[in-house]
């Protein structure tokens, strides 16, 4: 989706920034719509993009 692709560089540059805290932080991506689903479900993922904390 557009969002998705607007979304994309900002959240490569804060992975990029957080892996590198100590403790480190994992941004993590999961595609809902292929082997994703059951943890879309599991953490109520209804639209796109959505950030979780």
């Amino acid at each position: 989706c557009g969002h998705c692709k607007r979304l994309k560089p900002e959240y490569a540059v804060a992975a990029g920034i957080l892996k590198n805290d100590d403790p480190p932080i994992a941004l993590v991506k999961v595609d809902c719509t292929e082997g994703g689903k059951g943890i879309c479900e599991q953490f109520s993922v209804s639209g796109y993009p959505t950030l979780k904390i």
